[in-house]
């Protein structure tokens, strides 16, 4: 009769062993959402670095066309310039998902002898550019486009 009690009282776990489980699950789900959440801040970054570029490369094709084709250039040339022009199609935020209206003239590339040397592209909730001047930003050199010189943009 002793061994049959015995048996019955080793198969269960007691409630002190759950907890236990239950709290080093907790932990690790805690680590793996910063972990999670840290990704995708750096992503939303690379995602914006990408517009950097695309604007670039737009501003680039526009400049060439209007020399091209003779015509006024413009320097520096805006994001609005690209998109109503028809070179950018509106940017979608990385960070909101909201499109850019055309009022967003603060993000610009600059030009020298015919080439971007220099840009500033200022999101909704971000900012690549360079520092801080009057009530604007000074470009950022091409060169320097990466995701450690995004910035959260100032309110």
């Amino acid at each position: 009769m002793r061994n049959i009690n015995r048996k019955s009282n080793e198969n269960g776990a007691t409630l002190i062993e759950l907890l236990a489980v239950i709290v080093i699950l907790g932990i690790i789900a805690s680590m793996a959402v910063l972990v999670i959440g840290d990704v995708i801040q750096k992503a939303r970054k690379q995602a914006f670095v990408s517009k950097a570029y695309i604007m670039r490369n737009a501003s680039t094709v526009y400049y060439k066309n209007k020399e091209f084709n003779k015509e006024p250039l413009v320097n520096p040339v805006t994001y609005n310039e690209l998109v109503t022009s028809g070179f950018l199609d509106v940017i979608i935020g990385p960070d909101t998902g909201d499109k850019w209206g055309l009022n967003h003239t603060d993000s610009y590339v600059l030009f020298k002898d015919g080439k971007a040397v220099s840009i500033c592209l200022i999101g909704m909730k971000r900012k690549l550019c360079g520092e801080k001047q009057g009530e604007g930003y000074l470009p950022l050199p091409l060169d320097q486009i990466r995701e450690e010189n995004v910035e959260d943009r100032e309110s």
